[in-house]
């Protein structure tokens, strides 16, 4: 303090001398202020038909909360750049004297921030049939980084859940039917946001101190437009007769049904043996799995992949505070 009151003191006092090590901040001068970035889409079958964290993008995402050292949440706004790609992130309301964790009061220090667009500790609970706008709401987006004063303000934020895509290969049989059902089955119905000291991550084992239990899932059928071509498995790519598309807290499941699809009340139900080596499905949080299914009287053919990255492609950005 004596050395701030001694450049307050003399005109002279330059910007050099305030940032030398160890030297404090003028209080209430610099505020904990963000760059939001990551999501950016890569190549993945079936996209939603609107714009949004779904699709690497941050055009109508209005705020998320800020966590400083795991203790303090406050609201900050979410102000998008011209190419929706990356997002300036400022407290909501104005911080007062008692928001000490979300002001720089020196030069060397850091503070481990988090940032999401969900409750931490709350529970979540997925919709059983999903429909367009669930995805903007269930698609849980979090960053967690340890910054200093003297860094770029850059948080990279990825996706915490699972996107689920089914895609149907166009035949004559289903071309002919008149109702056809598509159903993901022995999926958990709900988690919860939390965090060790490492990462950010969705719980699925309790909500609410409640084991989370398995549900069956109705796919969201996507528009005819938003369907991307497909290989079914014959190294050519063509346009499928429906995808589908869900978004799944991460697990792995092993030795049990994965997936049913019901033509005119016929019912073809796809297990972990049928489709893997190893017996199980493994949804991995930030990618996509996706089933490519065929569906003959006899039963089903089946390729699946889920190891494609569905939200960052490393790219970077910054933030950085100078001072004046």
């Amino acid at each position: 303090m004596v050395a701030l009151l001694a450049c307050m003191s003399f005109a002279s006092c330059s910007q050099d001398e305030l940032t030398e090590e160890g030297r404090p901040l003028p209080v209430g001068q610099y505020p904990l202020e963000l760059v939001a970035g990551g999501l950016q889409a890569v190549a993945t079958p079936a996209q939603t038909a609107t714009r949004g964290t779904m699709d690497g993008d941050w055009d109508g995402v209005t705020s998320v909360t800020v966590w400083v050292n795991d203790k303090w949440g406050k609201k900050y706004n979410v102000e998008a750049s011209g190419a929706k790609k990356t997002a300036r992130l400022t407290p909501a309301s104005p911080l007062g004297n008692d928001d000490k964790f979300f002001w720089w009061t020196s030069v060397t220090e850091q503070k481990i921030v988090m940032a999401t667009n969900a409750g931490l500790y709350r529970d979540i609970y997925l919709p059983t049939e999903w429909t367009e706008k669930d995805f903007d709401q269930f698609d849980v987006i979090a960053a967690r980084r340890t910054i200093s004063f003297k860094e770029d303000k850059y948080l990279e934020f990825k996706h915490l859940m699972t996107k689920v895509v089914i895609n149907l290969r166009e035949t004559e049989y289903l071309k002919k039917a008149k109702d056809v059902k598509v159903q993901l089955m022995n999926m958990l119905d709900g988690g919860r946001l939390d965090f060790d000291s490492k990462q950010t991550y969705i719980d699925g084992t309790h909500t609410g101190g409640i084991i989370s239990k398995d549900v069956n899932m109705t796919p969201y059928r996507l528009p005819a437009g938003a369907y991307e071509d497909v290989d079914f498995g014959n190294g050519q790519r063509e346009k499928p007769f429906a995808s589908y598309m869900a978004l799944a807290i991460p697990r792995n499941i092993g030795d049990t049904n994965v997936l049913q699809i019901e033509v005119d009340g016929a019912k073809y139900i796809l297990t972990t043996s049928a489709i893997t080596s190893e017996n199980s499905v493994n949804y991995i949080a930030g990618q996509a799995t996706i089933f490519n299914v065929t569906v003959k009287e006899s039963g089903l053919g089946v390729t699946v992949g889920n190891m494609i990255n569905w939200g960052t492609n490393g790219a970077t950005g910054s933030g950085e505070m100078e001072l004046p």
